[in-house]
């Protein structure tokens, strides 16, 4: 792995470091059960990646997922990508 990697992990433990790549992690799972019923953390993992990568802003997924997906499921999505966003851990 390369030293500039960046891996997203989707968990409820810190995790900073893999064999030299910068490491983030969130615990999307618990975040989808609690948000939505399911465990399907596509979108959780979305803010993720913004947070951990800058190669996407937060206010342009939620714009995209509002465009998306109007009404109570873009509310859910958005909100979800946005606690996933504030609570990487990095």
């Amino acid at each position: 792995m390369k030293k500039d990697s960046v891996l997203i992990i989707n968990s409820e433990k810190k995790i900073s470091d893999v064999h030299g790549a910068k490491a983030y992690s969130f615990d999307a799972t618990s975040l989808a059960l609690k948000a939505i019923g399911k465990d399907i953390v596509n979108t959780a993992i979305l803010g993720s990646f913004a947070k951990a990568t800058k190669l996407v802003t937060l206010d342009s997924l939620l714009k995209a997922i509002a465009e998306k997906f109007p009404g109570k499921l873009g509310e859910l999505n958005s909100r979800m990508v946005r606690d996933a966003y504030e609570g990487t851990k990095t």
